[in-house]
């Protein structure tokens, strides 16, 4: 195990690093989509019911 450390930790270094910014990034585009939607859903009953309703649906579909 310390070895494959001391070979590869450079790499895996890199691939922890990187992994760390595509986490960022999701959670960033995620925050500014769904505060706007949270805010139009909690101003508008019709809309709200609409929106719920579209993404109950696409939760049941399962990721690939």
């Amino acid at each position: 195990m310390i070895e494959f450390l001391h070979e590869h930790g450079g790499q895996l270094m890199s691939k922890t690093l990187e992994h760390f910014y595509i986490s960022i990034v999701a959670l960033l585009l995620a925050i500014i989509v769904a505060v706007p939607i949270g805010i139009l859903l909690s101003k508008t009953k019709r809309t709200a019911n609409i929106i719920l309703t579209v993404a109950g649906v696409l939760q049941t579909i399962p990721t690939l």
